[in-house]
């Protein structure tokens, strides 16, 4: 084949793939080494001149950038495919890294021995598919904690951090969501000292407000940190701009009849609506506080139906609902409502973002419109296709859905807050998802249970070695722990053929078989904690096959042009294969 460069730098055909390859290659071995409990360490120096030691695959897979622009694509393609795993499951960056290179260097073989490259790239897709289909029907459905804590434990690669994850999510409960967030400065030690674990029954919107004038409004009670504070106050949600002061006598009326404070949230408030509430609050003495809804157009009007489903409101504003029309039984209520008074916050050296936020504690919900808004989202989030639609999703669930457990994750410098709430993150998300998709063997077992099972019933050349490509993340886990990685991967497939001929069907105890590196010993990973969630392996599978495919199937690279500045990686033990 005729391998040209044009002048202005593309490559094409073998020397593109070829110097691809490099990056592959190199970005496989540094992650590899980490891989399973006895994995190493890699040490990444850092543009300040700092480094950092980290076994986590997904970081190094960030981190890692080469001199050679056209090695680099295929480092940050393989790494594109991995993040995927991980985004997809909380997991599995490593064995996706790891499976990508051995799935590139099969098809490599198969081109070069005359096999068309297309057909190539579509087998391997179409194999992994099967193999994550296996995968899927043999999950385990996850019901206790100490489970959950396990697959929490593995992909944080810290017993504490898992068994911190499996308390939140226990405590959760089915409406409850867990987040993880950078939290303050922390202590030298591993993640698990560092994780302050905060629980609220409130929903928190970033709704502002309206005027200066409403921070000292007559009967409300100030914090020392600038908050200000309406106890058991009638609220108004509006899904619109209050364009007079008229629309707001009605509820105004009702507020001071029962001498409570009035909460009303809308799109905005017209200078006539702010001014009838100014004066009923200086002469009549009634606890107004005018809040500015946030975002805009239909993700406003969902989160002011959240609000209002929540604190147990009828949501105003239509033709049919105006706000001039609304009855007592139309506002909502909630134990207490916190707004943070924005210039006091200034003052007091509040960051912008915790300026503007209103809490809403206690709301007077009724359970069954609650738990049927709950039950709407989660199906939303669940068929959501956009990454920026599900985080949305997710946010509105952990406003609604009860009692939010935040995970504040902490450290002493800015890039080990953020590594270690990426880990923490990352460990919750496997978690959750184990717990919805259920879990099955860890150590590569699962990997070599569906190589097994593909040998049985494939009969043609490339099946059987896509099949040997499945062992890679056993023997790689076997291999940095000290033990022959092929004489693991062998025994795990000569104990797989042995139950299979010895039962009926092949969805027994088989698949629970495996090595478990850290003792040394054979056993059922189930009843030794090493386990994964289900959709770990199979995204891990089927992000590395596509890499692999879209490898095979590039013909050109275009370089970048900007010049990158290059991190130095180096690891403290040796991958081989």
């Amino acid at each position: 084949m005729t391998v040209t460069i044009d002048e202005g730098g593309i490559l094409h055909g073998d020397a593109a793939r070829d110097r691809m390859l490099v990056g592959v290659r190199t970005l496989s071995r540094l992650v590899g080494v980490t891989l399973g409990p006895a994995g190493r360490n890699v040490v990444i120096g850092l543009p300040d001149g700092r480094v950092i030691t980290t076994n986590d695959g997904a970081t190094i897979a960030r981190s890692i950038r080469l001199d050679d622009p056209i090695a680099d694509m295929g480092a940050q393609l393989i790494c594109t495919a991995s993040s995927a795993a991980d985004s997809a499951a909380g997991d599995g960056t490593t064995t996706a890294t790891v499976l990508a290179e051995a799935f590139i260097a099969l098809g490599l073989r198969h081109i070069a021995s005359g096999d068309d490259r297309q057909t190539v790239a579509a087998r391997l897709r179409g194999l992994a598919d099967r193999a994550a289909g296996l995968v899927a029907r043999h999950a385990v459905t996850v019901r206790s904690t100490d489970a959950v804590a396990e697959i929490a434990a593995l992909a944080a690669g810290d017993r504490e951090v898992g068994a911190t994850i499996a308390a939140a999510v226990d405590r959760a409960g089915k409406l409850g969501v867990v987040t993880v967030q950078e939290g303050t400065l922390g202590g030298s030690g591993g993640a698990s000292s560092l994780i302050d674990v905060e629980e609220s029954s409130a929903m928190a919107l970033d709704a502002r407000l309206v005027d200066e004038r409403f921070s000292s409004p007559a009967g409300s009670a100030r914090s020392p940190h600038g908050l200000l504070i309406a106890d058991e106050p009638l609220i108004v949600v509006v899904d619109a701009e209050i364009t007079s002061g008229e629309e707001l006598i009605a509820p105004a009326r009702v507020a001071h009849e029962s001498g409570r404070a009035l909460v009303v949230v809308a799109h905005e408030f017209s200078a006539d609506a702010r001014a009838m509430l100014l004066t009923n609050s200086r002469q009549a003495g009634l606890f107004a506080l005018p809040l500015v809804a946030p975002s805009s157009g239909i993700r406003r009007s969902d989160l002011l139906e959240d609000l209002a489903v929540s604190v147990g409101a009828t949501l105003l504003g239509g033709p049919e609902l105006p706000v001039r029309r609304c009855r007592a039984d139309d506002l909502g209520s909630a134990r207490q409502v916190v707004v943070r008074d924005v210039a006091r916050q200034v003052q007091l050296g509040a960051t912008s973002a915790s300026a503007g936020t209103t809490t809403f504690s206690g709301g007077a919900a009724d359970p069954q419109l609650l738990l049927a808004r709950v039950d709407r989202l989660r199906r939303a989030l669940a068929l959501a296709v956009d990454p920026f639609d599900a985080e949305q999703l997710h946010l509105r669930l952990a406003r609604l859905a009860g009692r939010t457990i935040t995970l504040r994750v902490g450290g002493q410098t800015q890039w080990e807050r953020s590594e270690r709430r990426l880990r923490v993150d990352d460990a919750l998300h496997s978690a959750l998802s184990a717990l919805r998709s259920g879990c099955v063997a860890g150590g590569g077992a699962t990997l070599a249970a569906a190589a097994e099972a593909l040998q049985a019933c494939e009969v043609d050349a490339f099946a059987r070695e896509f099949a040997d490509v499945l062992l890679v993340p056993l023997r790689t886990i076997a291999e940095n722990a000290g033990r022959d990685g092929a004489s693991i991967a062998r025994r795990q497939m000569e104990l797989l053929r042995e139950a299979r001929h010895s039962s009926t069907d092949d969805s027994g105890d088989s698949w629970r078989l495996g090595y478990e590196a850290s003792a040394g010993r054979w056993c059922d990973l189930f009843e030794a904690g090493v386990i994964d969630s289900a959709v770990t392996v199979e995204r891990a599978l089927t992000s590395a096959a596509s890499a692999a495919a879209v490898y095979l199937t590039s013909e050109a690279v275009v370089p970048r042009s900007q010049q990158v500045v290059s991190f130095t990686e180096t690891t403290t033990g040796h991958h081989r294969h």
